[in-house]
């Protein structure tokens, strides 16, 4: 027996029979997926896509269907359950776009709420100090951007020195007096310190000076006390001798990774803290400081280090370091309070 279609062909009632039944063996088959997805807790993170086939919603991987949740199971279990990880068709190492945002999302609302708590805790203890200082400094990035840094210091009931760091501002306008009066303003008035604060202490630039001026406060140079320091160790020949040799013995085994490695084992031979020398840096005098005193320090590892090496640097003699130490009694005031 035969029928029109739409398009008047004939069709047998045969292709029609088959036709239905392929439809309806597509029902079927869809039906148990609907019903699982109310049974089964895996359909909540999986999509059916007919005839035969799901999709994880997790991570978009296709996988085999065949009226049972098995393969699904499988899956879930091995790249998403319990590892916290939604993105099973990513490389190794990698994270999911969708991934790392959340990720950055929480994690700026978490130190934001961080900030917040510990910058209101800071503000109770300020609030409690009848008077303050501050100290600020500019300096550039590695990307030769402009920053103000500005800290305040106070003593607390209990005649304790704290210190509590107001903030790093981006400076991107004219290093004026102007400019930077107005920042240092702001940023008094954001921690109501306006009328406790009794000094500023900044180097001995120009525009450091007159934005003291313009805030109307006293000023206390530390950059000045860093010349006098510095000048006084170039003025003293034995101590620039000394100076000059402890640069050559740190430059060594900062630069060598034999005698690097070589003091490490002295070190832990002798028992000794496994601690780096110091360099010195021209422009900063309490690295001068910092380098003599690290080198004292060591100066039984690094001497059995030297002398195991095949170097022709000269050790500092006991003499030397004689110096050293009675150098380091009369610096440590200075490097204390700078």
């Amino acid at each position: 027996m035969w029928v029109f279609d739409g398009e008047l062909q004939l069709v047998s009632l045969e292709t029609v029979w088959r036709f239905m039944r392929v439809r309806r063996e597509s029902q079927e088959r869809m039906e148990p997926a609907k019903k699982r997805r109310m049974s089964s807790p895996v359909w909540e993170h999986c999509d059916f896509i007919p005839p035969n086939k799901v999709k994880c919603l997790l991570c978009a991987r296709e996988l085999g269907y065949n009226n049972n949740t098995s393969s699904m199971l499988r899956h879930y279990r091995a790249l998403h359950e319990n590892k916290g990880n939604t993105d099973c068709g990513a490389r190794p190492g990698e994270q999911s776009p969708i991934d790392e945002d959340l990720v950055s999302m929480a994690l700026k609302v978490m130190v934001e709420a961080r900030y917040q708590e510990m910058k209101e805790k800071a503000k109770a203890s300020i609030e409690k100090a009848a008077a303050v200082s501050l100290t600020s400094d500019m300096w550039t990035s590695i990307n030769t951007e402009a920053y103000l840094a500005v800290t305040c210091h106070f003593v607390d009931e209990s005649s304790t020195l704290n210190t509590v760091f107001l903030g790093v501002q981006y400076f991107p306008n004219a290093h004026t007096a102007e400019n930077i009066a107005q920042v240092k303003g702001s940023l008094m008035a954001e921690w109501a310190i306006t009328d406790k604060v009794t000094f500023l202490v900044t180097d001995g630039a120009a525009n450091m000076g007159a934005c003291v001026r313009e805030l109307q406060l006293k000023h206390a140079i530390t950059h000045t006390l860093n010349l006098v320091v510095k000048k006084a160790l170039d003025q003293t020949p034995e101590v620039s001798d000394i100076r000059a040799k402890s640069r050559k013995i740190v430059g060594y085994f900062r630069s060598s990774t034999i005698a690097k490695e070589r003091l490490s084992v002295v070190q832990q031979q002798l028992r000794k803290p496994q601690l780096k020398l110091l360099q010195e840096v021209e422009t900063r005098w309490n690295s001068t400081y910092n380098m003599l005193q690290r080198l004292f320090e060591q100066r039984e590892p690094v001497g059995a280090a030297l002398a195991s090496l095949t170097t022709d640097i000269p050790p500092v003699s006991s003499e030397e370091f004689g110096i050293i130490s009675e150098c380091l009694v009369v610096l440590a005031p200075f490097n204390d309070n700078n």
